[in-house]
C-alpha cells in the first residue's frame, strides 16, 4: 500500500506547477530523482541497518550462553558440523565398460557441454513470436528435436553408467528424466495429433498397443514359472541330499 501511495504522490508532485495554478502532464520531471533517493535511503539502506541490528543482538544474546565455555566459536562449529555430517555416498561400477562410461558421464567436460546445450535450447525456446514464417517455425522443431535426441541419448549413457536405482535416487536425476519424458511426449503428441484423429488409427493403435501388453505379459509368466521350477528343483535336491543323509 505505501509503495502505491508514493507512486501516486510522484506523479502528482511531478504534474505539480507554479502556486494557484493547474497541473500540467510532467512539468517537473527532475522530481522523481527525490523519490528515488527517498525510496533507496529508506526502504533499503534503513531497513537493512535496522534488521542488521536485530542480527546481531540476536547473535549477541545467544553467544552468552556460551560464556563459561572453553571453546571458542569456531571450534564449536567445527565439532557440530563433525557431529551432524552425513558422508556422501558416491556409485562407482567395477565393470570396465560400465565404468568408462562412468567417467565420461561424470566428466567437467561432459557437465559443461550439457549446460551450455540445455541454455541453447531455452533460447531455441524463447526465439518462437506470433505470426513466424513456416520455414522458421520448422527450424525451430528440427533445433527441439536435436535437443530432446541429445538429452535422451543422455539419459541413456547415466542409466548404462549408474543403472536403474543409482540414477533414481539422485533428485536432479529424477528432473531430467521428467523434463526428457515430458519434451519426447509433446514430440510424439505433435506428430500424431493428426493421426488420432481418424477412429480407425485409434483403433489399429489400441490393437498394437494390447498385443504387445499381452507380449509382455506372457514373456512375465513364462520367466515367472521358469523361476518356480528352478526353485522346485533346488528343493527336490534339497530333499534328496537330506534323505540321503539320514539314511547314512
Amino acid at each position: 500500500m505505501m509503495s502505491v501511495r508514493i507512486v501516486r504522490l510522484l506523479y502528482v508532485s511531478i504534474d505539480s506547477n507554479a502556486e494557484d495554478e493547474g497541473p500540467v502532464h510532467n512539468y517537473r520531471q527532475m522530481v522523481a530523482i527525490y523519490y528515488i533517493i527517498y525510496i533507496i535511503i529508506i526502504a533499503f539502506f534503513m531497513v537493512n541497518i535496522f534488521v542488521g541490528f536485530v542480527i546481531v543482538t540476536f547473535q549477541n544474546e545467544g553467544e552468552q550462553e556460551y560464556k563459561n565455555c572453553e571453546l571458542d566459536k569456531n571450534q564449536r562449529n567445527c565439532i557440530e558440523f563433525a557431529l551432524s555430517a552425513k558422508p556422501v555416498r558416491r556409485y562407482i561400477p567395477k565393470n570396465w565398460l560400465q565404468y568408462k562410461i562412468w567417467w565420461f558421464v561424470t566428466s567437467q567436460p561432459f557437465e559443461y557441454a550439457i549446460f551450455i546445450l540445455i541454455m541453447l535450447n531455452t533460447v531455441s525456446l524463447a526465439m518462437q513470436f506470433h505470426g513466424q514464417p513456416k520455414a522458421y517455425t520448422q527450424a525451430l522443431d528440427v533445433l527441439n528435436l536435436i535437443f530432446t535426441a541429445v538429452f535422451a541419448l543422455e539419459f541413456v549413457f547415466k542409466v548404462m553408467a549408474f543403472r536403474f536405482k543409482a540414477y533414481f535416487n539422485d533428485k536432479w536425476n529424477v528432473f531430467d528424466f521428467t523434463v526428457v519424458l515430458g519434451s519426447v511426449l509433446d514430440i510424439a503428441y505433435s506428430k500424431l495429433e493428426n493421426y488420432f484423429g481418424d477412429p480407425w488409427n485409434v483403433f489399429d493403435f489400441i490393437i498394437v498397443l494390447g498385443s504387445f501388453i499381452d507380449i509382455v505379459h506372457s514373456e512375465v509368466k513364462v520367466r515367472y514359472s521358469i523361476l518356480i521350477n528352478y526353485q522346485m528343483m533346488l528343493d527336490f535336491k534339497g530333499l534328496g541330499e537330506h534323505i540321503k543323509l539320514k539314511s547314512l
